[in-house]
């Protein structure tokens, strides 16, 4: 039964390597190399260290921003979803810096904090904080105020109503913006690394560009890719199935009385 669906998960990377491929051979390799080419780029920086040095700056990078972010947004996420004078005064917060580019964060920290780690963390930290603060808002909003009234009636303390009611109910909602605080703080790190770091995948990205090595950048964007496919499959799924272990799985069905 194993195989099956091992095959299956390799249909869409056979598809792509085979695109890419015929890609490649009908187009300059100056615009896109082959997979062989590209591959000999990437076993070139790993043996040489860089892609190690690179990517454990950047991920170092991209997870302190991601968890600024979530320190700053889900408490402010879930004073706006709790408390209605919150979210009446300093809810226009929250679109109002969803939306500002991040390009412009960019070019904000490369101005206040100049070429250095803190740069690229802020831009990533700006990014994250109102995708944790708009889950962590909604979430909240979403708990069913009957399930907190009849935990009270039960005698549960404010403690306790939080830790078997809140969370559960929130915790879907935070591991939502945590996937995607992860994702795009991964894009804008490698946009910030580019415009003012002389470190990291961004920056070395950007120089492979200029000098126009163009395995080189398909090597540094499959090397991101790997990173993430690691981070969503080993990290973040497993933590998620550690924390709602206790949930029934869709379409599961009791026991059959006899």
């Amino acid at each position: 039964m194993r195989l099956p669906a091992i095959s299956r998960l390799l249909v869409f990377p056979a598809l792509l390597l085979a695109a890419w491929s015929l890609g490649a051979s009908l187009t300059d390799p100056l615009l896109v190399p082959s997979p062989v080419a590209t591959w000999q780029s990437l076993a070139a920086l790993a043996s040489a260290g860089d892609l190690w040095i690179e990517l454990a700056i950047s991920i170092r990078r991209v997870l302190s921003g991601v968890l600024i972010g979530a320190l700053v947004g889900v408490p402010f996420g879930v004073a706006l979803g709790a408390f209605r004078g919150v979210d009446r005064y300093l809810g226009a917060a929250l679109p109002a810096v969803s939306a500002t580019s991040s390009a412009i964060w960019a070019v904000l920290g490369v101005l206040w904090f100049g070429l250095s780690d803190v740069a690229t963390v802020f831009v990533v930290a700006m990014t994250a904080a109102p995708l944790f603060a708009v889950n962590a808002r909604d979430g909240v909003k979403a708990v069913d105020a009957d399930l907190i009234q009849m935990g009270r009636s039960m005698g549960y303390s404010p403690l306790q109503v939080a830790r078997k009611i809140l969370l559960p109910s929130v915790l879907p909602s935070l591991f939502a913006g945590t996937r995607l605080a992860v994702g795009f703080g991964w894009r804008v790190g490698l946009v910030a690394e580019a415009l003012g770091s002389p470190t990291g995948v961004g920056f070395r990205l950007k120089q492979a560009v200029d000098l126009m090595h163009t395995a080189e950048v398909f090597a540094w964007s499959v090397s991101v890719i790997l990173i993430m496919l690691v981070i969503e499959g080993l990290v973040l799924n497993r933590v998620e199935a550690r924390c709602f272990r206790w949930r029934k799985p869709a379409g599961a069905s009791g026991p059959v009385a006899a």
